[in-house]
């Protein structure tokens, strides 16, 4: 469950690399709400969005035609930031959005509207957004509207993710992520490393004898060395107890 992040950073970072990735399902779902809000608000563009450290990845999308937006030129920081409903209503007066390349070149975005999308501790993971190429005024009704269609969208993403696309005890993502994730790769030049790291009988006695709190570690450990030694391109999957995987292209590995 998408809960309890607010006292984990990590599991916050974990979460986002998760919605971060396609799933073909999950963004489908997305884009009927995009398309909900922008038809019910007569909206020409909208997009349902997360942020990590680096980059605005756009998740579904309405009118817009890139997936990903720095966060220098991100109108959405503004949201993430607040962690409440941020409204801009000409983006012309804006001291910061009016140097946007969004706003001086195509597609000459002049309103602009974001609301968090929150996970049930409060924590702000992404944003439902939309957007005009004219000012424009929200009226409380549209505005109370728009709010609920973000909760909505919050809570699918809760429910999404309660599916179970974690490994609980080393955060990284799981054998069902990582199916998922062949399922809608679109490189077919890779390869899937699995590495054993220990074997279930010998994890079943270390649990016996020392208790499961001292295996949890030792994966945890097992996880922070793979990362560090391990020439990864993308996510480390958590397959199984002690077994990880991670997908290379062939000739880093020969043919």
């Amino acid at each position: 469950m998408l809960t309890e992040l607010s006292r984990d950073e990590s599991k916050r970072l974990a979460a986002i690399d998760l919605l971060k990735n396609p799933d073909k399902g999950r963004d489908d779902a997305l884009k009927k709400y995009t398309h909900l809000i922008c038809q019910l608000l007569n909206m020409p563009m909208g997009f349902v969005s997360v942020l990590d450290e680096e980059k605005q990845y756009i998740k579904s999308a309405q009118n817009v035609a890139v997936t990903e937006i720095s966060l220098s030129e991100a109108f959405c920081v503004q949201t993430q930031e607040q962690s409440k409903t941020f409204i801009c209503h000409d983006t012309h007066l804006h001291p910061t959005f009016r140097d946007y390349h969004a706003v001086k070149e195509a597609p000459f975005i002049r309103f602009y509207a974001g609301c968090p999308l929150k996970t049930q501790d409060g924590v702000s993971i992404g944003t439902l957004c939309i957007l005009d190429t004219q000012p424009r005024e929200l009226s409380d009704e549209q505005l109370d509207l728009f709010e609920k269609i973000a909760e909505l969208i919050s809570d699918f993403l809760a429910s999404w993710h309660s599916v179970g696309y974690l490994d609980i005890v080393t955060l990284l993502p799981n054998r069902q992520r990582l199916l998922k994730d062949i399922e809608v790769s679109t490189e077919g030049a890779f390869r899937l490393v699995i590495i054993d790291c220990i074997d279930m009988p010998l994890a079943y006695e270390m649990a016996r004898s020392l208790g499961m709190t001292a295996v949890e570690n030792l994966l945890r450990n097992m996880v922070a060395e793979l990362q560090v030694r391990l020439p990864l391109e993308g996510p480390l999957y958590a397959v199984a107890v002690g077994r990880f995987a991670f997908f290379t292209h062939k000739e880093k590995l020969g043919h």
